[in-house]
């Protein structure tokens, strides 16, 4: 039995950290958008500094155009194990947020969002330069 017992406290120690992930999104409410925002969660007070939320969508350059670039630095995973960003107009219907920004989530559309660490381009730039579903840059 108390081999049993090691085993198994060897195995719990040796799963992994929770990884941190978008959660939930919320986008094309009904009406106007004031209540877009996304949900990221993790590891209770993990620094999100250095990430940035991207979504991907169409341009003028066609598909593979960054629409949305948000900088998560300064911000954390809270106590809870989340972290929620909504639109600078959010009015609280649909529950709390910690922080507000421009997300400027595009309606009707196929669009990727994603975390990125290291995130050096900018709002506009075309990441899929011939538009064949794989991204050049």
């Amino acid at each position: 039995m108390k081999k049993m017992f090691t085993v198994l406290a060897l195995l719990a120690l040796a799963l992994p950290a929770f990884a941190l992930q978008i959660n939930e999104i919320r986008i094309d409410q009904g009406g106007t958008d004031n209540d877009e925002y996304f949900e990221l969660a993790g590891d209770p007070m993990e620094s999100l500094n250095g990430l940035t939320y991207l979504v991907i969508g169409d341009g003028a350059g066609g598909s593979g155009t960054i629409e949305a670039v948000v900088s998560l630095d300064g911000f954390m995973i809270q106590a809870d194990g989340y972290f929620a960003m909504g639109e600078t107009t959010f009015s609280g219907t649909c529950g709390s947020i910690d922080a507000t920004g421009n997300l400027n989530f595009e309606n009707s559309d196929n669009v990727t969002h994603m975390l990125v660490a290291g995130f050096t381009g900018a709002d506009g730039d075309d990441l899929d330069t011939n538009d064949d579903g794989v991204l050049d840059v």
